[in-house]
């Protein structure tokens, strides 16, 4: 793994995870960013408006339920 202790390291696997179809392994990569990143959220949802490649990311309600759960 490169630098596992950054939070833009899991950030980029778990957007890379999902891409490649393994769900389960990008909801664990983003949620190690989202514990190393206190904008994580606002980041996260202005790359998924930025890149048109992540649009089914984006329409993942069930995914993004996972990710932030109502609390």
């Amino acid at each position: 793994r490169y630098a596992p202790g950054h939070p833009f390291t899991h950030f980029t696997l778990g957007l890379v995870e999902y891409m490649n179809g393994d769900k389960d392994a990008a909801l664990r990569e983003l949620r190690e960013a989202q514990k190393g990143d206190k904008g994580f959220q606002k980041d996260f949802e202005e790359t998924l408006n930025d890149s048109p490649e992540l649009k089914g990311m984006k329409e993942d309600k069930e995914f993004l339920g996972k990710l932030f759960p109502k609390q």
